[in-house]
């Protein structure tokens, strides 16, 4: 039998529970992560149709946005969003 103590044998020994929590990502960060991640995707839904534009499913994503216009200023947008 092995002489190595599991963290679960110690915790029956000592009686208590030592658990640590370390945080990753303060509220700004994660705010800040999640307008890149939003920023992102808008980018890529309006960049992939206006760059494939002769595609049909590209003019009918773009009929059902509101137009190529609406498309660019949303890319615009993203696109400082971004920064």
């Amino acid at each position: 039998m092995s002489n190595v103590k599991s963290s679960a044998d110690e915790i029956a020994v000592h009686g208590q529970e030592s658990e640590r929590y370390y945080t990753r990502f303060n509220g700004l960060q994660k705010c800040l992560h999640t307008v890149l991640f939003i920023a992102f995707l808008g980018l890529a839904a309006t960049g992939l149709p206006m760059r494939f534009s002769t595609n049909i499913w590209a003019q009918k994503f773009a009929l059902y946005s509101g137009g190529f216009g609406v498309l660019l200023w949303v890319h615009k947008i993203c696109g400082v969003a971004q920064i």
